[in-house]
């Protein structure tokens, strides 16, 4: 206990206006509210987060208008993810300062967290009107405008994140923009960059090999999605676009094999069965073509209850 209250006193040290004296007093007991501020500071530091607040609350107790014990106690409940708590103390913040850019976009990302998705908007808004080279605000309020199907809006939000700092992260999220919108070869440049600023981005893989299924692309959407499987977890999604990239390139034995695999991780996934049944037809196999079709049949794919019509 003795050597984490001396940790404690070190940090907020360096990043106080504690004295040396003070540090060195066995006897200092903390008493302004700047004091409380900085241990709980290195308590934030320290990730202990809830003794953290009980410091960020004195000093508040004590100084009620000190707006970084509210910024900082803000963030410690989000990290303990008491959102309400949060939100409070950055709305606390913003009464005392309307101009804290940071503050806007902590109240932001809050709003996306619990999908008030308006409202974050709002929120980036106000940050960047403040700040207009906020990269992550236009970044988040891209997100959130996607989600609420405002496909031109979010472009333009990322479009603007990459004119001020091209990540690959926004050529990502501008990539599943186009690719909603149905624009797969924006999409696919999208993707590409990405990968160009960071090689072997697993999500990039896998969402240009998406976009490539969608023209017909099958060979580089193999290779894209192969690929994906060795960077990113394995889902039933990648094995059933690159199996249906093999069934139409005729390759009926490997295709199998991933709608068999997509099936093992989604025993619901209709599409795949019918798809396996589909492969195995074309490949001589109609027991086993006819089994596939009855699992889609009895998951409710049209598709299959008519192709059961032919199987004895």
């Amino acid at each position: 206990m003795k050597i984490r209250a001396l940790i404690i006193c070190a940090i907020a040290f360096l990043f106080s206006n504690l004295s040396y004296g003070q540090l060195d007093d066995p006897n200092w007991r903390p008493k302004t509210a700047e004091d409380f501020y900085s241990i709980g500071w290195a308590l934030d530091s320290m990730r202990e987060y809830k003794d953290a607040i009980r410091a960020y609350t004195k000093a508040i107790e004590l100084k009620a208008d000190y707006i970084a014990p509210y910024v900082n106690r803000g963030t410690a409940y989000k990290r303990l993810d008491q959102l309400t708590e949060a939100l409070a103390d950055y709305q606390k913040a913003l009464a005392l300062d309307p101009n804290y850019a940071e503050v806007y976009y902590n109240c932001g990302v809050i709003y996306d967290n619990t999908k008030r998705y308006k409202e974050a908007i709002a929120s980036y808004t106000k940050c960047i009107a403040l700040k207009p080279d906020f990269v992550a605000a236009y970044n988040n309020r891209g997100n959130s405008n996607h989600k609420l199907g405002n496909l031109d809006s979010a472009i333009a939000d990322y479009s603007k994140a990459i004119e001020l700092r091209p990540l690959a992260i926004s050529y990502l999220n501008r990539g599943y923009v186009n690719n909603n919108a149905k624009k797969y070869e924006a999409a696919i440049a999208d993707y590409t960059k990405a990968l160009e600023l960071k090689p072997g981005y697993g999500e990039a893989h896998l969402n240009r090999g998406f976009s490539l299924v969608a023209i017909e692309r099958w060979k580089e959407a193999i290779d894209d999605l192969t690929k994906a499987l060795e960077l990113v977890a394995p889902h039933t999604a990648i094995y059933y676009n690159r199996g249906f990239a093999k069934t139409n390139l005729s390759q009926w034995k490997p295709a199998i094999e991933d709608f068999s695999k997509a099936v093992e991780l989604d025993p619901k996934n209709a599409g795949a069965f019918y798809m396996s049944g589909f492969c195995k037809m074309q490949g001589g196999d109609t027991a086993g073509a006819c089994k596939d079709f009855r699992a889609a049949d009895a998951l409710g794919l049209t598709e299959a209850k008519e192709a059961v019509k032919h199987c004895k």
